[in-house]
């Protein structure tokens, strides 16, 4: 499949002046999804990026992803693991590229485990690693590279995040709404927020960090 664009100079009052965008489309054979486009122009220059999934890499260790007679297979073979972006034709030059790599966890959880990005040297660095989850396959830290890392809090049973803090590990944070806690009052008119409280005392089992 292709598709043709066509740009008009804009400084020139008849339209006389135009230039052509070529962009055509592969799909893979396996598993039918786009593999590649490639953008020509009538200058003769060429930006082509191709796209990895899953069942081209075929990682054992990730068989959940593409494997459907695995049982904890996940639907996830539209995911795109790689894609990368070259420049020219014959002998084409690598000028960008990006990798999601990703683990399974204990419990059979898909999770992202690192972003790298190369650059025209065709070196993959990582530039966000995702350092810890929780249980229930929830992001607990992060960190850029060559930055201090952001925290998240969770509660609702885990269901939903709470808290986002910068410059500080998991751990390093705190927070109790009761809206899980066992001894929470269910009356909405007389909490603060959300749907219950806490009278009585109450020992928070958290130190604060160094």
């Amino acid at each position: 499949m292709t598709k043709t664009e066509k740009e008009f100079d804009v400084t020139d009052p008849a339209n006389l002046r135009s230039s052509d965008a070529v962009t055509s489309y592969t799909y893979a054979s396996t598993h039918k999804m786009l593999s590649n486009e490639t953008t020509t122009t009538s200058e003769g220059k060429s930006i082509s990026t191709h796209y990895t999934y899953p069942f081209d890499v075929q990682d054992p260790a990730l068989k959940i992803m593409w494997d459907k007679e695995d049982p904890n297979y996940r639907h996830m073979q539209g995911i795109q693991v790689k894609v990368e972006t070259y420049q020219g034709t014959g002998s084409p030059m690598l000028i960008a590229g990006t990798k999601n790599n990703y683990f399974v966890s204990p419990t059979h959880q898909l999770l992202l485990d690192n972003i790298q990005v190369a650059g025209t040297n065709g070196v993959y660095e990582t530039r966000i690693d995702f350092q810890q989850y929780d249980p229930n396959g929830n992001l607990l830290q992060v960190r850029k590279s060559h930055d201090l890392p952001t925290s998240y809090l969770w509660s609702y049973n885990a269901a939903l995040p709470v808290a986002q803090i910068l410059n500080a590990e998991s751990g390093q944070g705190y927070y109790e709404g009761f809206e899980h806690h066992p001894s929470g009052q269910n009356n909405r008119s007389e909490a603060h927020s959300g749907h219950k409280y806490l009278t009585g005392s109450f020992t928070i089992p958290f130190a604060i960090p160094d």
